[in-house]
């Protein structure tokens, strides 16, 4: 078992399938770590690194993940019902299948994360970034998306009744398939925006986004936003 000395010290033990039912674990050093099917409900994760940890099936109901960084993390098919989200960093995040009801993804930066087949109904999403993110057949009824990029994102067959998405970026974003019904799309860019065919491209005459921005798909954008976020964390 992989040892991490600054939470050694309070007993908790790190490993798959462990009990960490509301853990303090704030600010913890957990790169890498392997808690596949761990209980952390309404653990206190807040400013914890669990970059490239495994929390794949992980139970996080509850769990206070404030401006935790989570950059590649393995979250598949893990419970995430009603977390606090705020401010996290989950860049290229695995997060097929995952429950995100209700959860607070407010300010998160998802670029390039995978939410395929994720329920995010009911969840706040609002000003966060998802550029280039995989929401194909994601539940995103009743979400709150209001002034989030989702530039280059995938929601072909997503479920998007009743969705506020007020002020949203969708410039370029795949809709093929997406259902839309009673959604609040005012103030959105849908510049390039795909609904039909990959050759039906929606034009829009209000669009203010510059028409020659970078559409290069490289990873620059996802690194330089990255260190955006991280210049928002507070010293410790």
């Amino acid at each position: 078992m992989d040892r991490f000395p600054d939470v050694d010290k309070y007993g908790y033990e790190i490993c798959p399938e462990s009990n960490l039912e509301n853990a303090e674990l704030s600010w913890a050093k957990l790169q890498n770590a392997n808690l596949a099917r761990a209980n952390m409900s309404n653990a206190n994760l807040s400013f914890a690194d669990l970059s490239g940890a495994d929390l794949s099936g992980t139970d996080l109901s509850g769990a206070n993940l404030f401006r935790a960084k989570l950059w590649r993390t393995n979250l598949t098919d893990s419970n995430l019902t009603e977390a606090n989200l705020v401010g996290a960093i989950l860049i290229e995040a695995k997060l097929v299948c995952a429950k995100l009801h209700r959860v607070d993804l407010s300010e998160a930066n998802l670029a390039g994360a995978n939410l395929a087949n994720s329920d995010l109904s009911n969840s706040k999403i609002r000003d966060a970034h998802l550029a280039r993110a995989n929401l194909q057949f994601a539940d995103l009824i009743h979400a709150d998306l209001t002034g989030s990029t989702l530039a280059n994102a995938k929601l072909q067959n997503a479920s998007l009744e009743f969705a506020i998405l007020q002020n949203t970026d969708l410039t370029n974003t795949e809709l093929k398939g997406a259902i839309m019904d009673e959604a609040d799309i005012r103030g959105t860019s849908l510049s390039r925006g795909r609904i039909g065919t990959e050759d039906d491209e929606l034009e829009d005459s209000n669009d203010e986004f510059d028409a020659d921005q970078d559409e290069s798909g490289d990873d620059s954008e996802v690194m330089y936003i990255e260190k955006i976020w991280s210049e928002r964390l507070p010293e410790r």
